[in-house]
Order: C-alpha cells, then sequence, then structure tokens
C-alpha cells in the first residue's frame, strides 16, 4: 500500500507541475497497476487466472502451450505442478540454435499473445523473458516448441473489446482518422478536449500511418504506440487506459517474437482474428434474433443448431478473407499467400 500511495503521490506531483503529462493517463495506469497488483497477493486469484488460461487454450488443439495446474491455493499459498523447460533467454542468446528453431517458438509465442487479444480477450500482463519457458528437444530437428506461461497473478480484460477490436481494424484498413477517434472514445477527453484537439490527434495518427510505405509499420507497431503517446501529449488528448495497458502488453510480446525472428509477418497472422473477432458480436446477436423468431426448443435441437454453427464458421472465414483482402489493398506490399494455420475456434 505504501508503494502504491507514493506512486500515486509521484503522479499527482508530476501531472501538476507539468499539466500535460495528465494526457498521458498516468495516474489511471497506476490505478490500474494497483488493482493489478492487490489481486496479485491473494495467491487464490492468480489460482483462479491459471485456470482460466488452461481451459481458455485446451480448446486449442493446433497451438502447443502450457500453463502450471494449480493444485491447491490459498491466500498466501499457491501449489501448482511442476513445468519442465528451458528460459526464454536460453533460446534469445545461443547463436548457435538454427534459425528454424527460433521461429518455431517465435510462432508459438505470436500465436499464443494473438489469441489472448482477439478469441479470449483475457491477456497475460507479465509475460516478461522471466516468465516464459519452452520445452523443446534440440536433438530433434523436427520437434516442435512447447511454450509455458509462468505467473500469471498479472492478467488483464478488456472492459471494451469492440472498441478495441476497431481501433485493430482502422489501423488495418490505414484509416488513422478513425482509429484515433476510437483510441480516446472511451476516455475523459470525449468530453474535456476540444472538436479542434481532438482532431489535430486522429490527424495526428492518420499522418503516422501515411508515413509508413508498407507492412512495416505492423513489425514496429510498439514504436508507432510510443508515437500516439506522444501525440496525446502533444494535443491534450486523453487516451482509453485500457489501450494503453493491451498496447504495452502488445510491445513486450512483439519485442520477444521479433528478437527470435526478425521477419516474423505479424499482420498476415493478425488479419484472420481481426476479420473473424470482429464479427463476433454480430455472429452473437444473430443467434439472439434467431432464438426469439424460432424459440427456444428449435435452438436446442441438434441438428438446427449443428447447422446454424456451420453457416456462422463459414461467415467467419468469409469475414477473414474479406478482411486479408482489404488490408492488402491498403498497404499493398503485404504478402498475398494466408497463415496456413488460421485461428482455431474457441
Amino acid at each position: 500500500d505504501a508503494d502504491m500511495r507514493i506512486l500515486q503521490w509521484i503522479a499527482g506531483q508530476v501531472e501538476y507541475w507539468m499539466p500535460e503529462t495528465q494526457w498521458l493517463g498516468t495516474s489511471d495506469v497506476i490505478s490500474d497497476f494497483e488493482q493489478l497488483m492487490q489481486r496479485q497477493m491473494d495467491l487464490r486469484l492468480e489460482s483462479l487466472n491459471l485456470k482460466r488460461f488452461r481451459t481458455n487454450f485446451a480448446k486449442e488443439k493446433d497451438l502447443r502451450v502450457s500453463f502450471p495446474e494449480p493444485l491447491f491455493a490459498e491466500r498466501d499459498v499457491l501449489v501448482e505442478t511442476f513445468m519442465d523447460g528451458k528460459p526464454i533467454e536460453y533460446f534469445l542468446s545461443d547463436a548457435g540454435l538454427s534459425r528454424e528453431m527460433k521461429n518455431k517458438i517465435a510462432d508459438v509465442g505470436m500465436e499464443v499473445s494473438l489469441r489472448m487479444v482477439f478469441v479470449h480477450n483475457f491477456i497475460h500482463a507479465d509475460l516478461h523473458p522471466g516468465n516464459i519457458m519452452v520445452d523443446f528437444d534440440l536433438s530433434d530437428p523436427k520437434a516442435e516448441p512447447t511454450v509455458i506461461c509462468l505467473d500469471a497473478g498479472l492478467a488483464y480484460e478488456l472492459t471494451d473489446h469492440k472498441t478495441f477490436l476497431s481501433v485493430v481494424t482502422a489501423l488495418m484498413l490505414r484509416d488513422g482518422k478513425k482509429a484515433g477517434k476510437y483510441m480516446i472514445e472511451n476516455a475523459e477527453s470525449t468530453s474535456t478536449a476540444s472538436p479542434e484537439k481532438v482532431a489535430a490527434y486522429c490527424q495526428g495518427v492518420q499522418d503516422i500511418i501515411d508515413s509508413a510505405q508498407n507492412a512495416q509499420f505492423f513489425e514496429q507497431l510498439g514504436t508507432y504506440i510510443y508515437d500516439f503517446f506522444t501525440l496525446a501529449y502533444t494535443h491534450h488528448v486523453k487516451l482509453d487506459h485500457n489501450f494503453v495497458c493491451v498496447a504495452m502488453a502488445v510491445k513486450v510480446m512483439e519485442g520477444l517474437a521479433i528478437s527470435l525472428n526478425p521477419e516474423l509477418d505479424l499482420i498476415n497472422r493478425a488479419v484472420p482474428y481481426v476479420g473473424r473477432a470482429s464479427i463476433d458480436e454480430g455472429v452473437q446477436e444473430a443467434v439472439a434474433r434467431l432464438g426469439g423468431m424460432l424459440g427456444r426448443e428449435a435452438m436446442n435441437d441438434p441438428a438446427a443448431k449443428k447447422k446454424f454453427e456451420e453457416l456462422m464458421k463459414q461467415q467467419e472465414e468469409k469475414a477473414a478473407e474479406e478482411m486479408r483482402i482489404k488490408v492488402l489493398q491498403s498497404w499493398g506490399s503485404i504478402p498475398t499467400t494466408p497463415p496456413s494455420d488460421g485461428p482455431a475456434q474457441a
């Protein structure tokens, strides 16, 4: 508690003497961090997080990722299964490892992050190198790596997942003005910033995207995230702190993946997820409408339900492909071959 009060005091002093810094949302981020830290002190919550991660990824049969299984949990005690693997730093630093091995690990790590963000909306908020291990038989060139995620005390769930998806979609389609609008939509700036400053911020986001000549924008997304913060500071526009927290988590994972595979095709991997996730709300609404029209008995009929689910899957695949084409048209230089392994259906 004392540490958090000191951090809040420092943030308050900085914002008092440098009022422009309030637009970075520092106090909100520290408040979120305080809540996360308080929850992390209760190991029963870490146990619940582990169970949720394990449940989420149990459905992802095509992805080799593992979390410890909690065996016993009290507020101050957590007993987990032992996880056997090498720290990811070993694979980052060992120049003797083949490029193929490193690429495999980067692929799995990126897939884990994408599914946390776009499919599950439940994000491990502390995936630094010390909390990631890899189980990999280095003597077998055909072996596939298993990424092991530890220390799940810090986890984050977006309160407005739909808006976050709108930000990512707009960025992919090079619509910086719309992306900027979504970034601040749920922040205090919607009621305190002047229309001129909001417009200037959105134009700044558009200028950043326009300055990126090709898909390297997404390979360097972390850098551009800092540029968005600078814009907010300059134009006195406050970003939604939910966006800030997820952006920082993405930055950490981006850095790890690019360190292993500098040529990682991030955008081509992300597009199918964005396409599918963008229509999730529509699918849910369609299910509700169909249930209302046909009644619960019809929706409980196995044959009717299976047919409807197949139709929705087709719509998801169609949306993913349409999104990929739109992005290709926007950026032009992105490879036209879609990833061989699409996101598993949760």
